[in-house]
């Protein structure tokens, strides 16, 4: 009688199943994961935050059915939505400007706000600015914030957009980005006015770094308050350091405040942390071969330097599959170990959330997943983890999107990050009114392959900034040396704008091989492989081949005299150096090749903004000569190649 009542007690009891490191929580949501369609179809997270109280918010972007809106979604701890949040849905969207509002960071305020930071785009496409909106606690905008919760800041005459946010100790929020293609920094007081006390006077920062730069994440230095961005310039890692004022930050690089890291072919920072322990920095992204993308990870001292303690100095690169792996966030544990989030393309070609644990060396965690790294396939397509998070019981929470049929919808996960049991407690009910849909989840490990590139050890370098408020370094010449004139075979001169043609069109032109496709006499595109790329077919860039024509007769230019010589001439970027050349007319500067790379977002679409080199010049005739003056943009626009490249 006793073994039988013990026998029937055992059956009464909760099914506890063993857990280990990188395990699914199933805790959350009865899985460990959560699908939330937003909206009318796609739908992507790209931030998430946990908040004080447990609950966890994704921030990202939602399709209306016409263009993108900012999104949030919050859920309880047991990822569930939030009935006190977005009207009783658990859900907010916000509409910003005239195009698509596409939020990247969101983060809460020590007061328990939220604010959410990106880029919101004008109807036509033609340009984009900063975007700030901040949220009460039940979701609506603030207004004590700008009035109506939602701040723009346009700085240049293109596109601009935020990345990252953070809030200082002083409660002012920073973000950073990008201003045409430089990179940016922003600060504004706690009601979303910029901040007088940094930069020029007006809250911003612009730095140029080689022909085109971003900054995709920030950091404030627990020890000093200064401010360091990650992101990437050309094909290089870019760090820079500013003072609390905005100024570089001379003691950081080589005294210029910037550091560059090159690592395989083209490698790009997409998160930074501080070690809570001894304040170095942390950085996570992507390297690319001619072969393969890697998870790249590396660590700096507080100088700049690699540290030469964590991997191959400074520097570890993880292979997840075969061929296509990234990383788009990090996190530190309580015990130092860091977790980078992202996707590993699988051999069905579609992506699977990946997760990959390092410890205090640089060495993948054999204590996590197999040998350091958990995937897991949410959906029937792609599965994109570009968030994460550690809740204070050690939890990893991350978020990302997962394809369902033919939408992208938000997703978030949980994993342990301790051996321990699990035991589910609580029902989750699928419904249409709390739009949570639970979805069969697989979840596996792979053993990485981890060290650096066959190009050896990564070379980093410091780069001569140029930092303004805004600004764009010229070379401005006015005495004449030797001319040089340079023949460049099927080319064809473009004015540089505006688009209707004027009188002074003449007096400087972009010279340009391969017949691009010229737009509004000033924006030339071209597409990788194209006759116009000098370099070869599907290497992910366009290699124009140019040079900087002065006082000449151009056929489609009929208005225009050009003038036999120039006061002046200034030019930006890669032709910088070009402009004395040009005084004496007519003449052309000798060619140079100027290199555009096409970029992706995470999610895999074309940045028309970020896959361009822009050239800026002037010219000034002499006195007598009416008018005098040519200013002009060229926009040099590579964009993705839709056919196999020709044998």
């Amino acid at each position: 009688m006793c073994r039988t009542a013990f026998l029937a007690l055992l059956l009464l009891l909760p099914v506890v199943a063993l857990a280990a490191p990188g395990d699914l929580d199933s805790t959350f949501n009865g899985t460990g994961s959560v699908v939330t369609p937003v909206l009318t179809s796609d739908g992507i997270a790209t931030s998430v935050v946990v908040q004080s109280d447990g609950k966890i918010v994704a921030g990202g972007n939602a399709f209306n059915g016409t263009d993108l809106d900012f999104a949030l979604v919050r859920y309880d701890a047991n990822g569930v939505l939030d009935p006190a949040f977005g009207g009783g849905t658990g859900i907010v969207t916000t509409a910003i400007g005239g195009g698509e509002d596409d939020l990247k960071e969101l983060i809460q305020q020590s007061d328990g706000k939220l604010v959410a930071a990106g880029l919101s785009y004008d109807a036509g496409f033609n340009s984009s600015t900063i975007t700030l909106v901040r949220y009460l606690e039940d979701g609506t905008p603030d207004p004590s914030f700008s009035g109506d919760g939602k701040v723009t800041t346009a700085i240049s005459s293109s596109f601009d957009g935020a990345f990252a946010l953070i809030e200082q100790s002083d409660h002012k929020l920073v973000v950073t980005g990008f201003a045409d293609t430089d990179i940016v920094v922003v600060r504004y007081d706690t009601d979303g006015t910029p901040d007088a006390m940094f930069g020029g006077g007006d809250g911003i920062v612009r730095t140029t770094i080689g022909l085109s730069a971003s900054g995709n994440a920030i950091v404030q230095q627990a020890s000093d308050g200064k401010l360091v961005v990650a992101g990437s310039t050309d094909n290089d890692v870019a760090l820079v350091r500013y003072d609390t004022g905005g100024a570089p930050d001379m003691t950081f690089g080589g005294g210029d405040g910037i550091v560059t890291t090159t690592v395989g072919t083209t490698a790009e920072a997409r998160a930074i942390v501080q070690q809570a322990s001894d304040g170095k920095l942390v950085i996570a992204g992507i390297t690319i071969t001619p072969t393969e993308s890697k998870v790249l990870i590396a660590r700096y001292d507080l100088a700049g330097a690699p540290d030469g303690m964590f991997g191959t100095g400074g520097v570890t690169t993880t292979a997840i599959g075969t061929a296509a792996d990234f990383a788009n966030a990090l996190a530190e544990q309580d015990d130092g170990k860091l977790v980078v989030a992202g996707a590993t393309l699988t051999a069905s070609h579609a992506n699977d959330v990946a997760l990959v644990r390092y410890d205090t060396g640089g060495t993948p965690d054999n204590g996590f997943g197999t040998s350091g790294i958990v995937t897991t396939t949410l959906g029937d397509g792609d599965d994109v983890a570009d968030a994460i998070a550690i809740q204070s019981n050690g939890g990893i929470v991350v978020a990302g999107f997962t394809n369902v049929g033919a939408s992208s919808q938000f997703a978030v996960a949980r994993y342990l990050s301790l051996s321990g049991t699990t035991t589910s407690t609580s029902t989750v009910t699928t419904t249409s009114s709390t739009v949570v849909t639970t979805t069969s989840v697989t979840t596996t490990s792979a053993a990485p392959t981890t060290g650096v590139p066959t190009t050896g050890v990564p070379t980093t370098t410091s780069a001569a900034p140029t930092t303004s408020v805004p600004a764009t370094t010229v070379v401005t010449t006015t005495a004449p040396p030797s001319t040089t004139t340079t023949t460049l075979q099927s080319f064809r001169l473009v004015p540089g704008g505006p688009a209707s043609k004027t009188s002074t069109d003449c007096y400087l032109e972009l010279k340009v091989a391969g017949n691009a496709a010229v737009k509004d006499n000033a924006t030339l595109g071209c597409v990788d492989g194209d006759p116009c790329d000098q370099g070869p077919c599907g290497d992910g860039r366009c290699d124009f081949a140019v040079a900087a024509c002065a006082s000449q007769s151009d056929p489609g230019l009929g208005d225009c005299a050009p003038p036999s010589s120039l006061d002046a001439v200034k030019l930006s970027g890669p032709l910088a150096s070009t402009a004395a050349s040009l005084l004496s007319g007519p003449a052309c500067s000798a060619t140079t090749q100027v290199q555009a790379s096409v970029k992706f977002t995470k999610r895999g679409t074309y940045q028309a903004n970020k896959s361009r080199v822009v050239i800026k010049g002037s010219a000034k005739a002499p006195k007598g000569v009416s008018p005098r003056k040519d200013k002009d943009k060229w926009t040099l626009q590579c964009m993705p190649r839709a056919a196999a490249c020709p044998p």
